[in-house]
């Protein structure tokens, strides 16, 4: 049984993760992506998201952006919604963005290529969605999700939005830390 969203946007956290995360994650749906020697895996876990970047079989790291603690000691950079809500984290060829709007509608899903989406059970009387849209143009991937939360002042929607540049390689994921 699906039990109703009960965080805050306030509990989210950015996580970036050099190689593959090591905290469990909630698979709720995925889809894997292949785009030459590169394999992406979308996940909506939870109430959040992960993106996962493989590269000839080995993973090269994991934008994690969730309501899960970090664990100590791990590899990677971890940065909470009150820093996100000031700047974007931006390296030569990766960029993560994130805005919210309680007065905001779900963004329309058909300029997207693709899409994953899980509704919870309502919450005073709002359905909260998780969802994350992808696309490819030139030689980037740009990937973007909506994560909802229906509060009691009211439903305050969280939007982000990633690039991933695959000129650049590992080194543009490597210049994050």
């Amino acid at each position: 049984m699906q039990h109703p969203v009960l965080q805050h946007p306030q509990d989210l956290t950015l996580t970036l993760w050099q190689g593959a995360p090591t905290i469990s994650l909630h698979r709720l749906v995925a889809e894997q992506i292949t785009l030459g020697e590169w394999e992406i895996q979308f996940e909506i876990i939870g109430e959040s998201h992960a993106v996962t970047f493989a590269r000839a079989g080995c993973v090269i790291g994991a934008e994690v952006f969730a309501c899960v603690p970090v664990p100590s000691g791990f590899r990677g950079r971890s940065v909470p919604y009150s820093a996100l809500r000031r700047e974007s984290i931006t390296a030569q060829g990766y960029r993560f963005g994130m805005s919210t709007c309680q007065r905001c509608l779900a963004w329309p899903q058909a300029e997207y290529t693709r899409q994953l989406a899980w509704e919870f059970p309502a919450v005073n009387g709002e359905t909260p969605v998780t969802a994350l849209f992808w696309g490819i143009f030139y030689n980037s991937l740009y990937w973007w999700s909506q994560h909802t939360y229906p509060l009691e002042t009211g439903i305050t929607r969280v939007y982000t939005q990633s690039f991933f540049d695959f000129t650049k390689g590992e080194s543009a994921w490597l210049a994050l830390f």
